[in-house]
């Protein structure tokens, strides 16, 4: 019996018809047994369909969807669909066979490691890390180890052909794999945490509410573990000393935010070493700068003030490779391919030491915009930059700090915004006026 499914969709259409066969991916023998999820706008229905050689037929009512086909001992596998097209249209799913992550996580010493919260973290589900523990569990896929120090995820679907990280995180120690790399049985030894210590010069020239913030070198450019902002920033004391204590090993940016919140510098990178304690001074050596945007597409009173901007230094070596662009495709399914064999080579430089080299040299620093559209920053080494602004307008008759998808962005990066050195050779702190910088539209 054909199953028909209304979608929770903006613009619905007439019924279309979807068909298609399920089968093994080395083999091309049908799979018998196998649920499908149809979604729309985050609503899941999910259909339990059998037999028939690995066919199946749907009616859906709607305008966009995704079908999703899951099978034991199979990676599930999803395939986006537009409704207002064809009224009937036709998929082929071929499973490829998986039993899922099996492993175990040990303490330094060899022992089993017991009741570890183990996340798997891919494009969809991201863990968040708070002071030796993960946040909102409900939002990514996480479980615990078992009293061999065991753990298991069943398949998930490949958002992306590679760049899924198994995280480990404990009361004693923290540790990270690469999830596609992972064989069964393997083992996540814990490490312990890190210590990372530091002072802000000039610490009496900031605002009271200044914080310092730690941010973790992304895994790769899409599944970064997230640190906490209460556990990964802190307020400076009256010395401008500062202290993040339990930090996983691994490559971090440090930075800060003179109002507690707002664009976050880059401002030093460094390595946190296993259970060492890394030492950072945050210099108040550079220039004072200061200009005023122009937006000519946007109204002439538009507050700046919730708006972002930073200085971004510019340098040889990319941080990342150039992405593949949706304008230049001449459709969405070409585009996905395109992005889908381009995935595997961004990962491959992020995790090359030519990568990581790049990483470690980017240097941003954060500018302050006021409801004018006039800006300043401080202790800005000289160099070559380009200054990048993210303005945001706020729908009428909305209070409070959210900003809804309505608002429009504005990004521009502006050519040889160059910051000189002192007149005396020295860095100094002497004043930059940049003069006016018109903003276009950059999507």
């Amino acid at each position: 019996m054909e199953t028909t499914i209304e979608l929770k969709t903006a613009e619905a259409s007439s019924p279309v018809r979807v068909t298609g066969r399920v089968v093994n991916d080395q083999t091309g023998a049908p799979i018998d047994r196998f649920r499908i999820f149809v979604g729309a706008n985050g609503d899941d229905h999910a259909v339990e369909k059998s037999g028939d050689n690995g066919t199946f037929s749907l009616t859906l009512l709607g305008s966009e969807s995704s079908i999703e086909v899951r099978s034991p001992g199979y990676q599930p596998s999803r395939q986006e669909l537009t409704l207002n097209g064809p009224r009937e249209v036709s998929f082929e799913f071929r499973l490829t066979a998986s039993t899922g992550w099996s492993g175990f996580v040990r303490f330094p010493n060899g022992q089993p490691a017991v009741g570890v919260e183990v996340a798997l973290m891919t494009a969809d589900k991201r863990a968040t890390l708070g002071d030796r523990r993960l946040l909102w569990r409900d939002q990514a896929n996480v479980t615990t180890s078992d009293a061999d120090g065991s753990f298991h995820f069943e398949p998930e679907p490949a958002e992306l052909p590679v760049g899924r990280v198994l995280v480990a995180v404990h009361v004693q120690g923290y540790a990270e794999k690469d999830a596609d790399q992972f064989a069964p049985g393997s083992i996540l030894t814990l490490q312990p945490w890190g210590r990372v210590e530091g002072v802000v010069q000039g610490r009496s020239t900031y605002p009271p509410e200044l914080k310092v913030h730690l941010l973790i070198r992304s895994w790769n450019p899409w599944m970064g573990l997230s640190g906490d902002a209460d556990h990964f920033s802190k307020v400076p004391n009256d010395r401008g000393e500062f202290t993040i204590a339990h930090v996983p090993p691994g490559f971090y940016s440090i930075g800060l935010l003179p109002s507690g919140s707002g664009a976050i510098d880059k401002r030093l990178t460094f390595q946190v070493l296993p259970g060492r304690t890394s030492q950072i001074e945050l210099s108040d050596e550079g220039r004072i700068i200061s200009g005023r945007l122009v937006a000519p597409d946007l109204p002439p009173d538009f507050d700046f003030s919730r708006s972002t901007a930073t200085l971004e230094r510019r340098q040889v070596r990319p941080v990342d490779l150039p992405r593949v662009r949706f304008k230049d495709f001449p459709d969405a399914p070409s585009y996905e391919r395109a992005a889908q064999e381009q995935t595997p080579k961004l990962i491959s430089y992020w995790q090359s030491a030519e990568g990581v080299s790049a990483w470690l040299e980017q240097r941003t620093y954060a500018v302050r915009l006021n409801s004018d559209g006039t800006l300043t920053g401080r202790a800005i080494p000289p160099g070559d930059y380009d200054l990048k602004v993210m303005a945001w307008s706020r729908p009428p008759g909305q209070a409070g700090n959210v900003l809804t998808s309505n608002s429009l962005k504005l990004l521009k990066s502006v050519e040889a915004v160059r910051i000189d050195a002192a007149v005396d050779g020295g860095v100094g702190n002497g004043a930059v006026e940049l003069g006016s910088i018109t903003l276009g539209k950059a999507f």
